[in-house]
């Protein structure tokens, strides 16, 4: 029986040696490649940081892993349209949006969208036949309170739906075409909003109806695809590669997208 079972772990010892070494190389391989996403992420916010400065390559290793940088800059500027990034036109710096919520009483507030002229000489006179606007999560419209007198619409929005993080987003087509000019500056549409939660992530815009003017928002800025690649300096393999994508503004930076290639 001794002779037995000498012979049973004789023959058991190789093919359990064997997994453990698998085993360990599979979890070197793991940690590497975690190691080299946690690199390429730093990679990433260091860019972030010195997007301005135009400086974007780290000089020392992180994780021990050496991590190169590529941003890549669009010429013109975007803008966020229902929740849609698209580029700007030739003159969509001709108006201005902005958004203003104010606390009435209870769980009730007064959402204002302004649109603004700030236009050369040549464009005294700029027609608008859209205005929208995102809520924040967690509030609705209140039927019947854009019936409110010097808006641009006197009625319930056209569009009224829920985007897919659940947030509505209302939308206006101005079939008379309201202006903006010099002489007179601003136009607002103005209702009310109930709900609760934090008043965050809305924002609002308008069309024009001149095609070199285009879609306006109140979020708008340049675009920026940042890749971080880390790679093992060891073996030459890339470990992790982080591909980011994002919307600088004059005082904020919004990330559109954020993706892990490795």
């Amino acid at each position: 029986m001794v002779l037995v079972l000498l012979i049973l772990a004789g023959l058991m010892i190789t093919p359990t040696l064997g997994h453990a070494a698998n085993t360990m190389i599979s979890i070197r391989t793991i940690e590497r490649n975690v190691n080299g996403l946690y690199a390429a992420e730093a990679g990433v916010k260091y860019a972030l940081c010195n997007l301005e400065s135009g400086y974007h390559q780290l000089t020392e290793k992180v994780n021990q892993m050496e991590v190169t940088v590529q941003v890549v800059e669009e010429e013109d500027p975007f803008v966020l349209y229902f929740d849609e990034l698209i580029q700007g036109v030739q003159h969509s710096n001709y108006l201005i949006v902005d958004t203003e919520i104010i606390w009435v009483e209870g769980a009730t507030y007064n959402y204002t969208i302004s649109v603004g002229w700030q236009a050369e000489p040549g464009y005294e006179v700029i027609h608008l036949k859209e205005v929208g606007g995102k809520l924040p999560q967690g509030y609705t419209y209140i039927e019947k309170s854009a019936e409110v007198d010097g808006n641009l619409a006197y009625r319930d929005p056209d569009e009224l739906f829920k985007d897919a993080g659940g947030a509505y987003m209302l939308d206006w087509k101005l079939q008379t075409l309201p202006s903006v000019s010099k002489a007179n500056p601003v136009q607002t549409q103005s209702f009310y909003i109930i709900g609760e939660g934090d008043l965050e992530d809305y924002y609002a815009w308008v069309l024009a109806n001149r095609s070199d003017i285009g879609e306006v928002s109140q979020i708008t800025g340049i675009l920026y695809t940042i890749t971080a690649t880390a790679i093992c300096p060891e073996t030459g393999e890339t470990t992790g590669i982080i591909v980011c994508t994002i919307l600088k503004q004059e005082d904020t930076t919004d990330i559109i997208s954020w993706q892990v290639t490795k």
